[in-house]
């Protein structure tokens, strides 16, 4: 009896919710909200795959009791488009949805849905609830084991892989913006589509690594009884690999299902896929020859190579390259400062413009386009990771003030229990944060360590902060 709305030009199940929202992880309840919800089941007439299209939007009542005809017209105008075609985001950031630095909740205004690996939504099928966030080309290059094959990439499956005449095998790389909620809510999400209990902080603790481009990825093998993305299917003798390298500008995940008994031989052949994946050259394609599985620990494969700055050749030299601002954005190439005395430049990662270190302290700056969630939201994340109680509007206000891309911005100090984005818990630390909006995008300089480095840096964090421009 629920009624249709278009979706996709087609008429979708369409459901209105009144309550207490528990969010994606439910962590964090929130009262007297509502949900809006479009569910729309479809067999593609080529390949004859089941795909599910999903559009979420969830909020305060008061706000979205006036807002359901602007969700209908979402919902009608929603189109699938040529991969290099241009979207029109109007004032969302790049990938469709409006992102926060450095956590991975609640990444949209207003209720956009947060994206997990493995959340209970087919990402490797198109799907509305993450549109256009998939990259137009893949990025990346790989070698493809002995028996294996590549299949066609789903919206959210950069990599999409097979066991020739194995129809219930999958193997697919899956990259999502920031912490994607976290490498805990992931891998959870993994034991519970298993029916396998949750992992326990020390058993995270405990998982082995390995080598996923460039990075050490969480590792974990579970047997069970397979219940798909749903939950809605039993596949009984099961078995998962998976690999989750978490941060907090992107984060990657690669994940195989399959009979036990057929993919207790493939564990050898699942790796040394990872191991191969690397960033592609503009225009390569994967790459066809077999992958060698690994004797031991396969090497890491070398980082993405992300436009960032030219090394500094000396720390009192003005850093970055004059390119010019794109139009309807900023090239974080463009970005110049002067590095202090002492600091050391750390290697490239992902979506960060510069990462620095000096002893334990690291240093980084980040750009996202757009608010990215807005100045709150970003300095409470921050204080849910050093474990502080959130800052209303006007504590955020009374903040001190330190300039930054020649505009003030707050300056953040929390003090407490740092939880990186790998989940690990380290005591006694000091974050020291700011924020600003220029060119159509956000920028953050985030600054963490023990506390006591920490208060020793404070002085050149905040001329690091005034020399960017």
């Amino acid at each position: 009896a629920l009624p249709k709305k278009q979706l996709f030009g087609q008429e979708a199940t369409f459901i209105l919710i009144d309550g207490t929202f528990a969010g994606m992880g439910g962590s964090a309840p929130r009262e007297n909200y509502r949900m809006y919800g479009l569910m729309l089941s479809h067999k593609d007439p080529d390949s004859g795959r089941e795909q599910g299209f999903f559009l979420k939007m969830t909020g305060p009542k008061e706000i979205l009791e006036g807002q359901e005809t602007s969700f209908d017209l979402i919902a009608s105008t929603l189109h699938a488009v040529a991969p290099d075609a241009q979207h029109n985001h109007d004032q969302a950031p790049a990938d469709g949805e409006a992102h926060t630095e450095g956590d991975g909740h609640d990444h949209g205004a207003a209720g956009a849905e947060v994206h997990t690996e493995g959340d209970g939504h087919d990402h490797g099928t198109p799907m509305a609830d993450k549109a256009a966030a998939a990259p137009a080309q893949a990025g990346y290059t790989w070698a493809v084991p002995a028996g294996w094959e590549n299949k066609e990439p789903g919206m959210m499956r950069v990599a999409n892989l097979g066991i020739t005449g194995q129809p219930d095998v999958e193997c697919y790389l899956t990259e999502l913006s920031g912490s994607a909620g976290g490498l805990e809510s992931n891998l959870n999400r993994w034991q519970q589509q298993m029916n396998q209990p949750a992992l326990t902080p020390e058993q995270l603790a405990a998982l082995p690594k390995k080598p996923l481009l460039g990075g050490e990825a969480a590792y974990v093998t579970i047997d069970g009884t397979y219940g798909g993305m749903s939950g809605a299917v039993v596949k009984e003798n099961f078995r998962m690999y998976g690999l989750a390298l978490v941060s907090d500008t992107k984060s990657l995940f690669v994940k195989m299902t399959g009979p036990k008994d057929l993919l207790a031989a493939e564990e050898a052949n699942f790796l040394a896929f990872a191991a191969s994946l690397s960033a592609a050259a503009p225009g390569a394609a994967p790459a066809p020859e077999a992958a060698p599985a690994p004797a031991a620990e396969a090497p890491a494969a070398p980082m993405p190579e992300a436009a960032t700055p030219a090394p500094q050749a000396a720390a009192d030299n003005p850093h970055g390259v004059a390119d010019p601002t794109p139009p309807g954005g900023f090239n974080p190439d463009s970005l110049q400062w002067t590095a202090p005395e002492g600091w050391q430049q750390g290697p490239e990662k992902m979506m960060r413009v510069v990462t620095y270190t000096v002893g334990a302290v690291e240093c980084y700056v980040t750009t996202l386009a757009g608010e990215a969630g807005g100045t709150v939201s970003n300095i409470n994340r921050w204080a849910k990771q050093m474990g502080q109680t959130p800052l209303d509007e006007a504590a955020i206000a009374a903040l001190p003030k330190t300039t930054i891309l020649g505009t003030e911005g707050p300056l953040v100090e929390f003090t407490g229990s740092f939880t990186d984005m790998g989940g690990a818990s380290k005591p006694d630390y000091k974050l020291l944060g700011t924020l600003a909006s220029a060119g159509g995008s956000s920028f953050f300089i985030k600054l963490t360590g023990p506390a006591s480095e920490v208060d020793a840096q404070k002085a050149n964090f905040i001329a690091f902060c005034a020399s960017l421009h």
